[in-house]
């Protein structure tokens, strides 16, 4: 029986260690088995509460779906993990893997994406926009370059509505412009705001409703749905917008760029699935939410006066729009593209051919 014992232990001993070796192998073999699940963490200086963090939302759903669990994304909301100025850096540096960044933050650094804020005249729908934005970055590569630089790639992006002055005092045309002070996140704006006789004033949006109710501004302008989510009607009751006072800007959520190579080519394709998703389901709300925050200030019983033609066409032509736009065309020619001005008539002509579908 001893002997026996003696030959049947390294018997046993090698069965095991053949199993574990084949084991491993097969994990090696078919790759999925050897995947982990990954958690990705999204910074948005929106308030979960409010419409703009829809994608937000959307993303996540629809890519932890995609990918069956294999990446889950956690929000964080209110600039909670990054301040909305810093996400662009914050990518970057993997403080944050997804980032929401608003390219009129970072005049200095997205100088072409900052500077399409010069394009007044703005297709309403989603898809519109989303297929100018194609064919820019598929003609000129050095204009998604402008992002991709800083060690992210272009997950999604979003588009805000239509622009609204939330003000303390009745405002009944774009001549009541002159005098007050009104706040603005872009460059672009705050300049053509000075153009129409307005005291521009640069307040972080974090602290718009305070000054409203202080006093430091007489009014902010900025999309409508930014003035529903921050119910900034309480401070400042007075609202003048119209649907054709465009603002054109493209919200865009990015991804680390080492933490996408990490992953693996099938996970990278459901996230690409996952992000075409999104926009099958965002583009309707964003068609109809216009109407809905017009409808906002109707329930609640805010004074909502509607620009007249003559305003959108002053706000169109604003004089200074000359100038700026000749300095987006000059910062297009040091990113790199040949002919700065080209890039400026082909995106107005990306514009004009969109909202002709």
């Amino acid at each position: 029986m001893k002997q026996l014992r003696m030959v049947l232990l390294p018997l046993l001993v090698l069965i095991l260690v053949s199993g574990f070796v084949f084991a491993e192998g097969q994990k090696e073999s078919d790759g999925k088995a050897a995947a982990k699940p990954v958690t990705l963490r999204l910074s948005t200086h929106h308030p979960a509460d409010v419409s703009r963090s829809v994608g937000s939302r959307l993303l996540k759903e629809e890519i932890e779906k995609a990918t069956n669990g294999m990446v889950k994304i956690d929000i964080y909301y209110s600039e909670s993990l990054a301040k909305g100025r810093e996400v662009l850096d914050a990518v970057k540096q993997r403080v944050v893997d997804i980032g929401d960044v608003n390219p009129a933050y970072y005049p200095g650094q997205l100088p072409l994406h900052s500077g399409i804020l010069a394009f007044t005249k703005v297709p309403p729908r989603y898809s519109q926009k989303v297929e100018v934005m194609a064919n820019a970055y598929a003609k000129y590569p050095q204009f998604r370059q402008e992002i991709e630089n800083y060690n992210q790639k272009i997950l999604w992006q979003y588009f805000p509505g239509s622009l609204n002055l939330s003000s303390t005092t009745l405002v009944e045309s774009i001549d009541d412009f002159k005098g007050l002070k009104i706040r603005a996140s872009s460059e672009v704006y705050l300049r053509m705001l000075k153009d129409l006789g307005a005291i521009p004033v640069s307040v972080p949006f974090t602290d718009v409703y305070m000054a409203l109710q202080t006093g430091t501004i007489d009014g902010v302008f900025t999309n409508i749905e930014a003035m529903t989510g921050q119910k900034f009607w309480e401070p400042a009751p007075y609202s003048f917008t119209s649907e054709d006072l465009g603002l054109w800007l493209p919200f865009t959520f990015t991804i680390n760029k080492d933490t996408w190579d990490k992953l693996s080519p099938e996970i990278q394709q459901q996230i690409e699935t996952a992000t075409a998703r999104v926009s099958e389901r965002y583009g309707p709300m964003f068609d109809q939410a216009y109407a809905d925050e017009v409808a906002t200030f109707t329930k609640y019983g805010k004074s909502l006066l509607m620009a007249s033609a003559r305003d959108v066409e002053i706000w169109q032509n604003v004089p200074i729009l000359e100038t700026i736009k000749k300095e987006l065309a000059a910062r297009a020619k040091e990113a790199g593209i040949a002919n700065g001005q080209q890039f400026v008539d082909d995106f107005e002509r990306f514009i004009d051919e969109s909202m002709q579908n």
